[in-house]
């Protein structure tokens, strides 16, 4: 049985170096954004917030090279890992200025 129904998923790669909220997904104000998973790897030591909108929904500190994957136990089903409200936007907040890279999964439903 199917948790949730969306649109096909999306990947997408992961690219900045800026420190502060990096939108990795714009906020959508009739959708949900469903991130199914990510992988990142830091070129320098920071701390990597993860927001939908203003809401911090996890914080983890990197050392260089640090690499941080996250993946929804149960993707095939439809259950996301975050689920961003409409009008939040899914956000890396980047405590330093060191390059991030990496993949995004996630899927918008607008009903």
């Amino acid at each position: 049985m199917l948790w949730n129904i969306h649109a096909e998923p999306i990947d997408t790669k992961v690219d900045f170096s800026a420190s502060g909220d990096n939108s990795l997904i714009a906020a959508d104000s009739a959708g949900y954004n469903y991130i199914f998973n990510f992988s990142i790897v830091v070129a320098g030591a920071t701390s990597i917030t993860i927001k939908c909108g203003t809401r911090e929904v996890g914080k983890w500190a990197l050392q260089a090279n640090g690499t941080l994957s996250i993946s929804a136990s149960d993707y095939l089903s439809g259950q996301p890992y975050f689920i961003c409200r409409p009008g939040e936007a899914f956000i890396i907040n980047n405590s330093a200025a060191v390059n991030v890279t990496g993949t995004l999964k996630y899927a918008v439903r607008t009903s």
